[in-house]
């Protein structure tokens, strides 16, 4: 507890909570407050600062089982709000998020029967929306990889190589936070989704998203998936290539709805980066379809070859021109990350011995830390053992363990626990706001060690309302979240915003003093807001993207993964 002026608060030695039945109002469990982190220690990232400005407790009654609604209550102090103990627990979280997705579908109307949030259909052909090709690959964007480095402006590239041509068919997939983007990294969150149900697909042959698909014989999580990927699907060009998304001029008009865009609307040119994330992606998909036996996974499977010996073909010649020496070493990293990514799931899915080599050609089972990746790594450690190298298998599991070992250890650094893949520079946006981490997800998936899965939840427990503000950072998820996140539509079309959002959430102010609006809340808040906890400096301001802003593959995608695989595990 936080007092503002009044500074920190210590709560006295041996104070007790229960737990109180909320339909007989009885006691049932009761067990001692204990300490969690001191004022006097400071977090163990970032500025090196304690990130609370108070001393942190916590109550444990994780051997309570027993079905029902209850609320904390701690002796002199409080209730918390009402919450179940169920099996369905996380699965209520995961449905809300994959709503979530839903609600960023572009192309299609939204509304009733499927949500009550209503939006009409936007970026359709059939509307008269006209996409023309640009000769800019989003690889060379500033919205993409930035390859050179040259680019100042997230739209330059793209607006000067606008052409006449128009592209057919360039609807679907998801629009982005404040946006109407639709990019091709937005499949990261399809690629984790996909892996939810690689590993349960029995599971997820049971959750029901209520969705417009639902009932056509696949699990409602793929079909939310397949729905994503089909807009890259329609965007491949004859010989393979995979334009990288579609994309306006520039930001949003004031006030201006998606389905009332007035600027132009262009795709990007077909790119290497691009490619290899639509083969690594619609491998998976050709790989959960034929788990599913579903007739669609040949679909599937051509176009990621496709895609794939389009962008090895590309890639030689790239390397032999004139922008390679250029290429920064973060667009480099990436591109060969993804290089190694869809070679493996190729592999896995073709069993082309040819995929392998491409794989060891663009760095094999690497450390993981070099590119800041383990999903090759998981792909080679569950592949079949006949597939598999044995030397490269021991060592692809060596680092997922590697890295979650140092999720763990950092998850001890921080008084909430909050758990991450790698060092983190500090409370950046979607540091309080993602839960836990993919890596901890996979150690576990692989070695059921319960240390992992207790990382997990207790990594997930700040985002999903256990923290000092008593909000989830998800729209439409618990007793109260987020109410003003930058969702354009919503905003402009007087409705509250849809559920299923996971803003970026609270940041380190002191770290980003000139961000708008700290110099206006630094004379409007009391005490100034400077000298608030970061823990608690999030704000509900619409226009505020690095407080209030999401995207899809940064806060979404990686909520319903974590999120789903809590429900499905159980």
């Amino acid at each position: 507890m936080w007092l503002g002026t009044g500074g920190s608060h210590t709560f006295p030695p041996g104070l007790a909570f229960f737990l109180r039945d909320e339909v007989s109002g009885k006691r049932v469990y009761t067990g001692q407050v204990l300490p969690a982190w001191k004022l006097a220690d400071p977090e163990q990232f970032g500025r090196r600062i304690n990130n609370i400005k108070t001393d942190v407790y916590r109550v444990d009654f994780s051997d309570f089982r027993r079905p029902g609604a209850y609320r904390v209550c701690v002796e002199g102090t409080g209730c918390s709000y009402p919450f179940e103990i169920a099996r369905d627990g996380w699965l209520k979280a995961f449905r809300v998020s994959m709503k979530g997705h839903y609600h960023h579908r572009s192309g299609i109307e939204l509304g009733p029967p499927f949500s009550d949030y209503r939006r009409p259909r936007t970026f359709h052909p059939a509307d008269g929306v006209k996409v023309y090709q640009s000769t800019c690959s989003l690889m060379y964007s500033e919205n993409g990889l930035n390859v050179l480095g040259t680019e100042r402006n997230n739209f330059d590239c793209l607006v000067a190589g606008r052409t006449d041509q128009v592209v057919d068919d360039a609807w679907g997939g998801y629009m982005d936070a404040g946006d109407w983007d639709r990019r091709i990294q937005h499949l990261e969150a399809t690629r984790l989704h996909l892996e939810l149900v690689d590993l349960f697909p029995e599971y997820f042959k049971q959750v029901p998203l209520n969705i417009p698909e639902s009932g056509n014989g696949l699990p409602d999580v793929v079909n939310e998936s397949l729905f994503n990927l089909d807009h890259y699907r329609r965007l491949q060009t004859p010989d393979g290539g995979i334009r990288g998304g579609v994309e306006s001029s520039e930001h949003p008009v004031a006030a201006e709805t998606s389905w009332q865009e007035s600027q132009t609307v262009m795709t990007y040119a077909p790119g290497i980066w691009e490619s290899y994330i639509y083969a690594g992606v619609a491998a998976r998909a050709s790989y959960v379809l034929r788990l599913l036996r579903a007739a669609s996974a040949g679909l599937y499977e051509e176009s990621a070859v496709r895609a794939m010996r389009w962008a090895e073909q590309e890639y030689v010649r790239w390397k032999a021109g004139p922008d390679y020496p250029k290429a920064t070493r973060h667009a480099l990293a990436e591109i060969e990350r993804e290089r190694n990514l869809a070679a493996i799931e190729l592999y896995r899915l073709t069993r082309d011995r040819n995929w392998h080599e491409v794989f060891v050609a663009s760095g094999g089972v690497i450390h993981a830390g070099e590119h800041g990746d383990i999903d090759a790594a998981f792909v080679y450690a569950r592949l079949d053992p006949l597939l598999a190298d044995p030397e490269m298998r021991s060592k692809a599991l060596a680092n997922i363990m590697r890295e979650a070992d140092l999720a763990v250890e950092f998850a001890h650094g921080n008084a909430f626990q909050i758990s991450l893949r790698n060092s983190s520079p500090g409370p950046y946006s979607g540091f309080y706001s993602v839960p836990a981490a993919t890596g901890l997800v996979r150690a576990h998936a692989l070695t059921n060690q319960s240390v992992y899965l207790e990382a997990i939840v207790r990594s997930a427990q700040f985002s999903a309302g256990a923290n000092p503000m008593n909000i989830t950072m998800t729209t439409g998820l618990g007793h109260d979240f987020p109410r003003h996140p930058l969702h354009e539509d919503s905003r402009h079309s007087g409705q509250p915003a849809p559920a299923g959002i996971s803003v970026y959430g609270p940041i380190d102010l002191g770290a980003a003093q000139k961000e708008f609006p700290v110099p206006r809340l630094q004379k409007e808040c009391t005490p100034p807001v400077l000298e608030w906890p970061v823990a608690e400096s999030y704000f509900d301001i619409y226009v505020w993207p690095p407080v209030n802003e999401y995207t899809i593959m940064q806060t979404l995608g990686p909520s319903a993964y974590v999120w789903g695989y809590l429900s499905a595990r159980q």
